[in-house]
């Protein structure tokens, strides 16, 4: 459970402790961290797995990413907590024709730190939203019984060297219970 709560008072109903709860912006290009430092957590991650896969085992997100046949693509799955208690997954595809190296150290705190470490900028990303029943597995990492995970699927831009290039697809499940996107017209 996550160690700040709220009370939350419904008139005609009573007063509730409910856990914390992330309202995000769609216009807003904050990282998880940030997200997690606004509700007063303490942002985590904790890299579940990482290799080099080639573009060709994986047509679809190189058809999105725009990758020739056979480049290497960085390919890591990120349990990301607030104050320990899982809030989501992450399984992200990084074209290494953009980001050659990795230290798979890093992936383990947050991956935009790292890239403004590099001197990468994000400048964009292009955002699909859905909502997902979690399967046995995401179940399991996010420590759920019941509920729905909000899908968040992005292809990401990011400046270096003054050039744009796309950096990756990533795909993110949100606990439902815990995170909200909302959109300002």
């Amino acid at each position: 459970m996550l160690k700040k709560k709220q009370i939350t008072r419904i008139s005609g109903k009573g007063s509730f402790v409910s856990s914390s709860h992330v309202t995000k912006s769609l216009e807003s290009q904050s990282s998880f961290t940030e997200d997690m430092k606004s509700i007063g957590l303490l942002p985590g991650s904790k890299l579940l797995t990482y290799e080099l896969i080639k573009s060709n085992e994986i047509p679809v997100i190189s058809k999105k990413l725009n990758l020739k046949e056979n480049v290497f693509v960085h390919y890591f799955v990120r349990l990301r907590t607030g104050n320990g208690t899982p809030i989501a997954i992450s399984y992200n595809y990084v074209s290494t024709e953009v980001l050659p190296a990795i230290n798979v150290e890093a992936l383990n705190h947050s991956f935009y730190d790292y890239l403004k470490s590099l001197s990468y900028t994000v400048v964009g990303s292009e955002l699909e939203m859905e909502a997902v029943l979690p399967t046995p597995e995401q179940k399991r990492l996010l420590q759920i019984d019941q509920g729905a995970l909000l899908k968040s699927k992005a292809i990401t831009t990011v400046s270096f060297d003054g050039k744009d290039s796309v950096l990756g697809y990533f795909e993110t499940f949100y606990n439902g219970n815990i995170y909200t996107y909302k959109f300002n017209k």
